[in-house]
């Protein structure tokens, strides 16, 4: 991840995504949540979490490694 920011979501699990929408992405942390702006796979390049959405199938409660 490159660019995150505190949410305000309650989430303590961490690891999994909390909240997933066509633009926003959510990942407990264990003591909150985050909002993933930016990410980056190995090997691939940079993106904006609203381009990675739309190539990924991610949904709540899946495990966000």
């Amino acid at each position: 991840m490159y660019r995150t920011k505190i949410s305000e979501a309650q989430s303590t699990a961490s690891g999994i995504v909390f909240q997933r929408t066509n633009d926003t992405l959510i990942v407990g942390t264990g003591s909150g949540a985050v909002s993933i702006l930016e990410i980056q796979q190995e090997g691939k390049r940079r993106l904006g979490v609203e381009e990675f959405l739309r190539g990924y199938t991610i949904e709540a409660g899946d495990l966000f490694e």
